[in-house]
């Protein structure tokens, strides 16, 4: 079966079945295991982070829904395992998006091509219609076409190319009217 969302086809069968929760204290330790592979950091510095890290996000994830109704989520899979995240909060950046709603998305590298992000993803979209947000960024590195083609799978369009103050690399930034 095939649905359209903003024009896109999205294919329903082939999406897994997700869940998302607001991120527990013991999150922060399933987030530093999944996300502890070069591949996963590839496109956001190329190394692991150190659990203080994940400890600091997933505490402020916490603060975010309570205070917006909406984070970034803590992604499991069928069976309740722990395989990323996706979600929104504000754009934490002084370049870029200041002051918009940044729709985004890290998944373990075993979890790759199939599905998952862009499942959670749709869900995480209808919360924050559900919440009143009203429309959403998502800030792609440019050399990154796995994260690209789940911002076109959500009907995401690019607006505007940045450049990273810190990499200095070339950013896509995707925009969403929901």
């Amino acid at each position: 079966m095939v649905d359209r969302l903003k024009g896109c086809p999205v294919t329903k069968r082939a999406l897994p079945a997700v869940r998302l929760r607001v991120p527990t204290h013991e999150d922060a330790f399933a987030w530093h295991e999944v996300f502890a592979d070069p591949d996963v950091m590839e496109f956001l510095g190329g190394r692991p982070a150190e659990l203080s890290v994940y400890m600091e996000l997933t505490a402020r994830q916490r603060r975010h829904d309570a205070e917006l109704g909406h984070c970034l989520w803590t992604l499991l899979d069928e069976e309740d395992r722990v395989v990323g995240f996706t979600g929104a909060q504000p754009w934490p950046h002084e370049w870029g998006p200041a002051g918009e709603t940044e729709i985004g998305w890290r998944l373990g590298r075993g979890y790759w091509g199939k599905g998952y992000v862009t499942a959670a993803a749709l869900t995480a979209l209808d919360r924050l219609r559900a919440a009143g947000v009203k429309d959403v960024v998502a800030m792609v590195d440019a050399r990154n076409e796995r994260s690209a083609a789940v911002a076109r799978r959500l009907g995401m369009e690019p607006a505007e190319t940045l450049t990273a103050p810190r990499s200095r690399r070339p950013v896509r930034c995707y925009r969403l009217a929901l």
